[in-house]
């Protein structure tokens, strides 16, 4: 054969191919891998991204956040039933727990400051316990206000209770669980429980 049998044979002439090596163009393989990789990729940074911004925190600093966020709804309760209230009993209950709670609320606010945690509307908002208010409304109209009251105001003390155990758990803070010990103390104090067989 020829050297020019191809100008008078073109039947004898192949086509290119398409180099695959590695000085060639990329496979289709190789673009199948690397789009792969990228949605891949593009998962994980979702993911983590997700994880850790948008994710809710439920570390010490926003338990302390739940925790100042109920103190302010107990207080809050306790304001509006001040001119109601007419049994000995309910006006012990309140006015112990406003001062506690209030002296409470203060400490938890100075261990928010340090860690540069700051609670915010939202959260205050999402703390109002609506059906105790709705309960106090009805017993208004009912003529049964003190009673409902003090067992109301007694069953959301023993709520911030366990919450504060929780807390005292959720957290190897020295000074947090010293905060944090105080007021459980004092709440179990003025509802009558033994703080040394259920601290």
């Amino acid at each position: 054969m020829s050297e020019y049998d191809f100008f008078l044979n073109p039947q004898t002439q192949t086509s290119p191919k398409r180099s695959f090596s590695p000085n060639g163009q990329p496979s289709m393989l190789k673009r199948l891998m690397v789009v792969v990789g990228g949605i891949c990729l593009l998962i994980v940074i979702a993911w983590v991204v997700f994880g850790i911004v948008l994710k809710p925190d439920t570390g010490p600093a926003d338990r302390l956040a739940e925790i100042y966020s109920e103190q302010a709804d107990l207080l809050d309760i306790a304001s509006g039933a001040k001119s109601k209230i007419r049994s000995s009993e309910s006006q012990e209950l309140l006015a112990g727990s406003v001062v506690l709670l209030n002296s409470d609320h203060f400490a938890i606010n100075s261990l928010l400051e340090k860690l540069g945690r700051e609670v915010t509307k939202l959260e205050l908002q999402n703390a109002v316990d609506q059906t105790i208010r709705d309960e106090l409304n009805a017993a208004t109209s009912a003529n049964t206000y003190d009673t409902s009251f003090y067992e109301l105001y007694t069953n959301k003390l023993l709520e911030y209770r366990s919450q504060l155990a929780e807390a005292y758990a959720g957290t190897d803070s020295t000074s947090q669980r010293e905060t944090i010990n105080q007021a459980y103390a004092n709440i179990s104090i003025l509802l009558g429980y033994d703080v040394a067989a259920t601290n």
